[in-house]
């Protein structure tokens, strides 16, 4: 399988997940519900034909430019999938949309004694920047007991 295949497929997938005005479409109960997307449901003329479209844009304007191109395609093409009943769009899973994406509780510095400190003040301190750029001052929670 060619590496723009294998492209296709992940922005495909991408996209699938993406698409919030997709994700609202309900099916019908009289009718079974279509299968989920996947690439293998592109008609292999157009995929071939974005595969060689994809490797032009890529050779004249270069590669971030033939990916935004390729993203665009691939979320139109899917919603036009969509939109003739080929497959749905599978809708997220509750229970991960429910939970922050990181702990919003924040752990105060620890004193001398390995315990959390009850009052703490901010301290400017130089940090190195690892890209070999300037030091750079920032506020640091330090213990005040």
């Amino acid at each position: 399988m060619s590496r723009l295949s294998l492209t296709a497929l992940g922005l495909m997938a991408i996209c699938a997940g993406m698409s919030d005005a997709l994700l609202a479409q309900g099916t019908s109960p009289a009718r079974p519900a279509p299968p989920r997307c996947t690439p293998e449901l592109v008609p292999p003329a157009q995929k071939a034909a974005m595969e060689g479209e994809y490797s032009k844009r890529k050779r004249e304007d270069g590669k971030a430019k033939a990916d935004a191109w390729l993203r665009n395609e691939t979320r139109a093409l899917l919603t036009r999938l969509v939109d003739d009943g080929v497959c749905t769009v599978s809708l997220p899973n509750k229970d991960r949309a429910a939970t922050p994406a990181r702990s919003t509780t924040r752990k105060a510095p620890l004193g001398k004694d390995g315990k959390p400190c009850k009052h703490t003040r901010m301290e400017n301190r130089n940090i190195a920047n690892v890209g070999g750029g300037p030091m750079v001052m920032v506020l640091v929670p330090v213990c005040a007991d």
